[in-house]
């Protein structure tokens, strides 16, 4: 029997199990096998997919992708290839793994103190100040940030909370629920932000309660590419810190907080929207506290800097 392309076999894969994965895990299969694998591997049979083939595409693919992205291709690729086997469509014996590649490989990343943080956030306009500010003090991801609604800021006249229900999907532009409960999660503002959102509300966001907090000029969705064009590149730039990304904001929130010294390492983990320690494990271990114990040290660090 004839095996059939990886490219078939990958797509009639995911038909058969899309009704069994949440929305969010089906976006973003299709787009690891349309996207990163298809267009190099997709034409080749399931036999013809080897050591040297599959070396060759990583290889190329890390150089326009990040290491995680990278990384989880070659996951999917993995289980692709494993079913196959089970089901006699390789070779016994087939070999196409290569060692290591499921394992990111992360250069330093760049590191910026609060006051890079401040001046970075007045570079990137007035328009997305709180947007950075909140990928920091939250810490929040890229698409965190980019779905918080105006019914997310509570309560009304205070924004000490700020609710974390889903995610924007950069690619399809939909709400998409968080992959593990613990994303889901309610943060205690620092009361400098309250200014800070109060700004962002009255001047750049809708009415509605459903209103995106924050959008392009023309008031649509962030793109994240249009977003790192016209707005973080010039932002980096201005302030000396080229090669920064916007996730390194929310290490740096990460790494401030567990410096502060006021909460242990759930708390922590709790605030990250991290299921498990090990992703948790890069920032320093903390004493006792609570998220509002994290918060208030926060606060104090910010008033020693002058900006409460």
């Amino acid at each position: 029997m004839t095996a059939p392309t990886l490219a078939a076999y990958g797509r009639g894969w995911l038909a058969a199990v899309r009704h069994s994965l949440r929305q969010a895990t089906y976006e973003d299969y299709r787009y690891r096998l349309n996207k990163l694998i298809c267009p190099r591997l997709g034409t080749m049979r399931l036999d013809e997919v080897t050591v040297s083939v599959v070396r060759s595409w990583l290889g190329e693919l890390s150089k326009v992708a990040a290491p995680s992205t990278t990384a989880k291709a070659y996951m999917m690729l993995c289980r692709l290839m494993v079913m196959a086997a089970e089901e006699g469509l390789t070779p016994v014996g087939h070999r196409w793994r290569v060692a290591g590649a499921g394992r990111p490989r992360y250069g330093s990343r760049p590191y910026i103190d609060l006051d890079q943080v401040h001046d970075l956030a007045r570079a990137c306009g007035i328009r997305y100040e709180a947007m950075v500010l909140l990928a920091v003090y939250g810490p929040l991801r890229f698409g965190e940030v980019a779905a918080l609604r105006r019914q997310d800021i509570t309560p009304p006249g205070s924004y000490e909370l700020v609710t974390i229900s889903a995610a924007l999907d950069d690619r399809t532009g939909r709400r998409v629920e968080p992959k593990t409960r613990s994303a889901r999660r309610t943060l205690s503002m620092l009361r400098f932000m309250s200014n800070v959102l109060a700004r962002q509300l009255r001047f750049h966001a809708g009415t509605s309660p459903d209103s995106l907090l924050f959008t392009s000029p023309e008031g649509e969705r962030l793109r994240r590419s249009n977003f790192n064009r016209r707005v973080w590149q010039p932002g980096v730039e201005t302030c000396g810190l080229e090669g920064l990304h916007f996730h390194d904001l929310r290490h740096a929130g990460g790494t401030a907080m567990a410096a502060s010294g006021a909460a242990p390492m759930r708390v922590l983990m709790a605030r990250l929207g991290h299921a498990s320690s090990k992703a948790t494990e890069h920032y320093l271990r903390l004493a006792a506290g609570g998220d509002e114990a994290l918060a208030a040290r926060l606060e104090e660090i910010n008033t020693e800097r002058g900006r409460a």
